[in-house]
């Protein structure tokens, strides 16, 4: 069994694909590797030819564009401890995979890392002026332009070692490495159909269940051509990229990655209450105070079958229904989750007005106990997993109207 496979998503390129294993055969590591060759259905297969190195070839019905699932065709036939991604336009430079090993050294179990992809024009190069470029016997090409703002978030974070939710912007598929048991279990990459988004929802969704990411500047490997802000006129990138954030806005419970004013597959706010034994006045009351002001969604229990066959609210939601395909909306697919301890009303404040106060002091000083008596709500943090309890005052987490009270004289009384 090899250390490392390296996973290459493939569309009819040869001359790319020729270039990239013979860029591997000058590979410094002493790890063992095999390469699977992903293809996405290309008119003619792909032919890897004799290598050192074990090559599979693995291929899908040709459907469009579906990147995520050539990665996951070949992920599923990979052998290794690790998964390396690497696009089938990329020429990665000797230390390549030896420097990703290097990151993933201190945390082998839970780490994401992205190595260093940079950009030439290779129009006209061939596997002979490849490898005499990387040993060092011929001429490099000339860089193109790397973008600025990748490069700026990896400085702002540490390389990733001080990443935050919005962090997985800068996290990019064609060059990444994961260790495999982990990726199986975070499920792999959603499978959309079209350019992008899939590395973004997919290095959310790895920190969302405590993985940790690494940048390693040292792991570089050059893509064919220029970043994807240098291929297309003003218009067409517009355009690219807001099919990529409508494809991933139900998907990241995140601000900035979707509009706040509607309501969300997987929400920003996941709320876990229990209505056993209120009245249908004080359930509605009890939801509804709950829900507004955010893109919350309440997962209740103990609410009477009849409100049940009344409300159309998609934001109610059964607390025993969810279940586990990533993306379908479960309460640990959300942000924030917010456990009700005792049914109450809020008045003068909103849900997320809440969280946000907890959001703004959550990180100065150490995790608080999950609960306390009297806590009118638990408040906690999904990818790290942090709680605080949170007492609402009095004039802000109200009794109930009592159960006498009728729904029409509640709400004629403006609630």
């Amino acid at each position: 069994m090899p250390d490392v496979s390296v996973v290459i998503p493939y569309y009819d390129g040869q001359s790319s694909l020729d270039l990239l294993l013979a860029a591997l055969e000058l590979q410094d590591t002493a790890s063992s590797f095999e390469v699977v060759v992903a293809d996405d259905g290309s008119p003619t297969p792909p032919v890897p030819g004799e290598r050192p190195w074990p090559v599979h070839v693995v291929r899908q019905d040709d459907e469009g564009f579906r990147a995520a699932a050539a990665r996951n065709l070949g992920a599923r036939h990979a052998t290794g401890r690790v998964l390396v991604f690497l696009d089938g336009d990329m020429v990665p430079e000797p230390g390549y995979l030896s420097a990703l090993e290097e990151a993933l050294a201190d945390s082998p179990d839970d780490t994401l890392v992205v190595g260093h992809r940079r950009h030439a024009d290779l129009a006209g190069w061939n596997v002979d002026s490849v490898r005499a470029w990387l040993d060092g016997s011929g001429p490099a090409p000339t860089p193109l332009g790397d973008p600025q703002w990748l490069a700026d978030g990896h400085r702002a974070t540490d390389d990733l070692r001080t990443a935050d939710d919005r962090s997985y912007r800068f996290v990019i598929s064609a060059v990444m490495a994961t260790p495999r048991d982990r990726f199986e279990r975070v499920g792999g990459f959603v499978e959309f159909s079209g350019y992008g988004g899939e590395d973004w929802e997919f290095a959310h969704r790895w920190r969302h269940h405590g993985g940790r990411f690494r940048h390693a500047p040292d792991a570089v490997a050059w893509q064919d051509g220029v970043d994807f802000g240098g291929r297309h006129d003003a218009d067409e990138r517009r355009r690219i990229k807001d099919e990529e954030t409508l494809r991933l806005a139900p998907l990241l419970p995140l601000p900035g990655a979707r509009d706040p004013r509607l309501v969300w597959r997987v929400p920003q706010i996941a709320v876990v209450a229990d209505a056993t034994g209120l009245s249908a006045a004080q359930a509605l009351e009890f939801l509804a105070c709950l829900l507004d002001g955010s893109d919350a969604a309440v997962w209740v229990s103990g609410l009477a079958a009849t409100a049940w066959q009344q409300l159309e609210d998609a934001r109610l939601r059964r607390a025993d229904a969810s279940g586990p395909t990533p993306g379908q909306g479960s309460p640990e697919e959300s942000t924030w989750v917010v456990d009700v301890h005792r049914p109450g009303a809020l008045r003068g404040t909103t849900l997320a007005e809440v969280v946000a106060r907890v959001g703004d002091t959550a990180w100065h000083g150490g995790p608080a106990p999950s609960h306390t008596a009297g806590a009118s709500l638990t408040v906690r943090h999904v990818p790290t997993g942090r709680r605080w309890p949170v007492d609402l005052p009095e004039e802000e987490w109200v009794a109930l109207p009592g159960q006498t009270v009728r729904l029409e004289d509640h709400w004629s009384r403006g609630l």
